[in-house]
């Protein structure tokens, strides 16, 4: 490519410029030759493509193919993205079903070769989508060859724009985040989240994505949990333990059934004031000042 993307600066003032610009370096870019070469062979090529055979049988179309959902690394797995195609989405068993990307969901349920409705090739509207998402995907690339962080935002604003309007955004739709690894590596830095947190049950980190979204408690590292509970059963053990023999209570001063006196220190500040304090965020911070867009 011979257009490189202009980022002057980084952070999230490097974002900002990148975003006030982007409309005029897109169109830059889309007018390359090689980027109008591929769109311009999809465009004539794709309605004559009736089965996933045909699709993965042509490297030049399945480059724009996989490159409008960011799977460009995948061109050489014709076997495995043909079954991918050929099954669909609608059975529960498809084989694209079972993996936690979302990327093979999209793309069988762009094609639609394997499901009730059919190829969905030959749609008018259709060669237009696939390019216009190629285009953007390719200018994203372009852009984490300057700064990988600035292609991380741009891949983050898109995706979560997609699946915050989903069907299921409280369900599956964070599963999808989840799943989706650029995604997950913005959401796990922006909320705080520990860098162990997939080594816990997937369910579990649904709820602390969650609850670190919407600024509960943050989630704690697993290995604090598990030492907490250690922590717990090992109080729990002392709580249990035999109490002290009569002469070993003579010898201290006390009775048997005398506990130690505990000096408690009034609460001075109101309820109203303790959760105001919780929620002026001085303990965990705003999440959006944490997203910093």
């Amino acid at each position: 490519m011979s257009f490189a993307p202009i980022i002057p600066t980084t952070g999230l003032a490097g974002f900002r410029l990148l975003v006030a610009t982007e409309a005029t370096q897109r169109a830059v870019f889309d007018r390359q030759p090689e980027i109008q070469r591929d769109v311009d062979y999809f465009t004539e090529k794709i309605g004559e493509v009736k089965t996933a055979a045909d699709l993965v049988a042509d490297r030049r179309l399945l480059r724009v193919a996989l490159g409008a959902f960011g799977m460009d690394e995948e061109i050489d797995k014709r076997a495995f993205l043909r079954k991918i195609l050929e099954e669909g989405t609608e059975d529960n068993d498809a084989f694209a079903n079972r993996f936690v990307d979302p990327r093979y969901k999209k793309l069988a349920n762009a094609f639609g070769f394997g499901n009730i409705g059919g190829a969905r090739t030959g749609f008018i509207a259709f060669p237009a989508e696939i390019t216009d998402a190629y285009k953007e995907r390719q200018f994203e690339i372009a852009v984490g060859e300057q700064n990988e962080t600035m292609r991380l935002a741009l891949n983050f604003r898109r995706e979560i724009r997609n699946l915050a309007t989903g069907p299921d955004p409280e369900g599956a739709g964070w599963f999808a985040a989840m799943g989706d690894i650029p995604v997950r590596r913005v959401l796990e830095g922006a909320l705080g989240l520990p860098a162990d947190i997939s080594q816990i049950d997937v369910d579990r980190q649904r709820d602390d994505f969650r609850r670190a979204a919407f600024n509960r408690r943050r989630p704690q590292s697993c290995y604090a949990r598990r030492n907490r509970a250690r922590a717990s059963d090992a109080g729990r053990h002392r709580r249990d333990r035999p109490a002290k023999s009569d002469a070993v209570s003579a010898a201290l001063g006390r009775s048997p059934n005398q506990k130690k006196s505990v000096r408690k220190w009034p609460e001075t500040r109101s309820p109203a004031e303790r959760f105001g304090r919780a929620l002026s965020g001085k303990r965990t911070g705003s999440t959006s000042v944490r997203l910093g867009w």
